[in-house]
């Protein structure tokens, strides 16, 4: 998962060793009075002092990560070796190497060299070197410590168009980690949680993708952004090609202009098998208008109506869906208007909107809870996750119980079932029936449904009332083992537990706060930091331990970063939690400090 705050945009090459949430705090082998390298555009150089136990390098080969990404931020793993030196050479980092002891290190502005090799020529007052950003490894024995290096400012983004990112100008070569600023229309959202979308201009039929969208602080704040589908957005970020994928990577947010044409009921539209007539709504606010469909399966109505809001009405007939299978298809819709520019000529301005209409196949029509789990269970692939489609009865629907960032789980008397990174959301206490479709697979042998989707059922509104909202099933431990496929990934309250190892769950973990109260975050993973005088900041609490009720025992963890757990020996608490696989042991999932009370004395 993505941090919640970066520095501009960080690159992070994958070393031998997993990645390094915690990359900015150092290590007892290597100190240095800086991890974050912004290098002045005046004298162009910084230089960090640096203390080691043992020999250290910059000079090394890494596994640059080339991976194929999709829509969804699923992977297709691939690697190669690289020197991070050779390969990002618009800094130069003297000396590369070192031995135990103190070191001088000079980071030095190295793009004007970097502009020459790339272009073949010096370059010129008017030419713009462009802004990087990337984080460096520096190898110490078999340990890694992250430098976050960056060069120029945003100021300095090159202007570009699509055609020059995906490469159809034979004149353009775009450079991996250089900032672009870019103009064009928003035209599909992929994630609303990271912000990834397509962006298209007049300049190719192809798209660039934004993979991740951030304000102004760095933060990952899609919903206050207002980008919708046919918004003419201006962004910049670092270039990426990743895999064939044409890449903006955590791109900031410049300008958005509202599109000339919106879909009142979203850009993506669901309907059954059947060859059912349905309409499409469209929000015109320029004159001209163009609209086809894209799709040889759906029929749209040459002429359209108007409704009482002075919306546009289109027809559409799908065929009957026989494939067997889900299947999407296009409509597309495009409004112009003509006005006058700032120098008093006529501009005329455009917009389009696609939008997607996603047919579906067969439906199960007595379906429930462990009927979608067990269909996601026969998949283990994320990029052939397992399709379900069932049909939820109205008099034993399922029952939203818990929503934990990018988790929820729901349940019904049949079972419970994860949700993970689904972007369709639900709030605590939603009461959904009817049909239900969407996607999953098993992930560490547990099912999990990435997409679960009731624009065809009913999801009733959450209670207002906090006390009519779920509450979990008071059971034993030893009834919860002794009928885990039943009890697993549903909420439950288990009384009486008591820690089971000398001592209770305490250990001490960095806290974001210093010994003022001030609140700190490492910029980069936006994680506790240090305190003014770069002494970590620590508290109590530890994240996992063992518990028992006096009927059985078992593991408890902490699935959630937003606190920690204190739980004292010789007490007794009643804990509220998801029962869940963790690496295959069964355990105690606790999301909120609020599950766990201690019980008092009478």
């Amino acid at each position: 998962m993505k941090a919640k705050y970066i520095i501009l945009s960080v690159f992070a090459l994958v070393a031998t060793v997993a990645c390094e949430k915690e990359g900015a705090h150092l290590m007892s082998e290597f100190q240095a009075d800086k991890t974050y390298i912004t290098i002045p555009e005046t004298d162009g150089t910084v230089s960090v002092k640096v203390s080691a136990t043992e020999d250290w390098t910059f000079d090394y080969e890494v596994s640059k990560d080339t991976t194929v990404r999709t829509a969804d931020k699923g992977k297709q793993k691939k690697t190669k070796l690289v020197n991070q030196l050779e390969e990002f050479p618009w800094v130069s980092i003297s000396p590369a190497s070192g031995k135990a002891g103190e070191t001088i290190i000079t980071f030095k502005d190295n793009r004007k060299a970097y502009f020459k090799k790339v272009n073949g020529a010096d370059p010129t007052e008017d030419d713009d070197l462009g802004s990087f950003n990337r984080t460096f490894k520096v190898k110490v024995g078999d340990k890694y410590q992250n430098f976050v290096v960056s060069v120029g400012t945003p100021a300095s983004a090159v202007v570009v168009t699509a055609k020059q990112l995906v490469g159809e100008d034979p004149d353009f070569t775009p450079v991996d980690g250089k900032t672009y600023r870019i103009t064009g229309a928003c035209q599909r959202i992929a994630n609303t949680s990271y912000g990834n979308w397509y962006l298209k201009d007049d300049t190719s039929d192809k798209t660039v993708y934004i993979y991740g969208t951030v304000d102004a602080t760095g933060a990952y704040n899609w919903s206050n952004l207002g980008i919708d589908v046919g918004d003419k957005v201006t962004v910049e970020g670092p270039y990426s090609l990743y895999g064939t994928t044409v890449e903006l990577i955590d791109a900031s947010v410049i300008k958005v202009e509202k599109a000339l044409l919106s879909a009142v009921n979203g850009t993506t539209v669901y309907v059954g098998k059947e060859a059912k007539a349905f309409e499409l709504v469209m929000e015109q606010k320029g004159t001209g208008l163009g609209f086809e469909s894209k799709t040889d399966w759906l029929a749209l109505d040459n002429s359209y109506t108007t409704n009482k809001k002075g919306n546009l009405v289109f027809t559409v007939t799908p065929a009957e869906n026989t494939t067997g299978k889900p299947r999407s298809g296009e409509i597309w819709f495009k409004s112009t208007k003509t006005e006058k520019n700032k120098k008093g000529e006529d501009e005329t301005l455009s917009s389009e909107v696609l939008v997607t209409i996603i047919q579906q196949a067969d439906v199960v029509e007595a379906g429930s809870i462990k009927v979608i789990r067990d269909i996601c269970a026969t998949s283990t692939s994320n990029k052939n996750q397992a399709l379900f489609d069932v049909v939820i009865s109205s008099e034993k629907p399922a029952t939203v119980t818990l929503v934990s960032g990018s988790y929820m789980f729901i349940e019904d008397e049949t079972g419970g079932l994860t949700l993970y990174n689904s972007a369709d959301k639900y709030s605590v206490g939603q009461k959904i029936s009817g049909r239900i479709f969407g996607q999953g697979y098993a992930y560490n042998n547990v099912a999990q449904a990435t997409a679960f989707n009731a624009s065809l059922g009913k999801a009733a509104a959450a209670p207002s009332d906090p006390t009519k909202l779920p509450k979990g099933t008071e059971i034993t431990l030893k009834k919860l083992l002794d009928e885990w496929d039943t009890w697993a990934f549903r909420l439950v309250t288990i009384k009486g537990l008591t820690v089971t190892k000398d001592g209770g769950i305490d250990a001490t973990y960095p806290v974001n706060k210093d010994a003022e109260g001030v609140i700190l975050e490492d910029p980069l993973t936006g994680k506790p930091a240090f305190d003014s005088k770069g002494k970590e900041v620590l508290d109590n609490g530890d994240i996992e331990g063992e518990l028992s009720d006096g009927t059985n025992t078992i593991a408890v963890k902490i699935n959630s970063e937003s606190f920690l757990l204190k739980m004292e020996e010789g007490k007794a608490y009643d804990v509220t939690c998801v029962p869940t696989l963790n690496k295959g042991t069964k355990t105690l999932g606790l999301w909120s400090k609020d599950h766990v009370k201690e019980v008092k004395a009478e």
